[in-house]
């Protein structure tokens, strides 16, 4: 014998939240936004693989040539291009004039990330006092004048 509904112990089943107007516009633009990205994805794509193989086709060419004209084993002659490019990776430079990473450099390298991602700021109107309020918009912090 089954117990009756909403007694205690008895399995019920969770309802989601009815889809109103909101909800459905956020799932509508969901949509199309997975839909634009698919979209320049594909297009991207087809306009940039047989170029990209063809890019592919011609350094195996020349990785060949170089091996067999200087006579070096292909597996040494990747593994030694596998460590060149760590280190252009690492910021590892030939001829390096100075150091990546000195003063100006990194001076520059922060007021680039600073002046393109950095953080935003927002001037506030407080109406009950009539004072602007400069606040720095960072999500998950206490707007200005809010209570807990």
């Amino acid at each position: 014998m089954m117990p009756p509904r909403g007694a205690a112990g008895s399995c019920r089943r969770r309802r989601l939240a009815p889809l109103n107007e909101d909800n459905g516009r956020f799932l509508l633009l969901a949509a199309l936004i997975a839909a634009y990205l698919s979209a320049g994805a594909t297009v991207f794509s087809a306009l940039e693989s047989p170029s990209e193989a063809a890019a592919q086709l011609r350094w195996n060419r020349t990785l060949h040539n170089f091996s067999r004209i200087f006579n070096i084993s292909l597996p040494e002659l990747r593994a030694f291009l596998r460590s060149y490019e760590a280190a252009m990776a690492a910021g590892i430079r030939v001829d390096a004039l100075r150091p990546r990473w000195d003063f100006p450099g990194a001076f520059y390298f922060v007021g680039t990330v600073v002046s393109t991602i950095g953080t935003r700021f927002r001037i506030l109107w407080k109406r009950s006092s009539d004072t602007i309020a400069l606040q720095k918009s960072i999500p998950g912090t206490k707007k200005l004048g809010q209570k807990k």
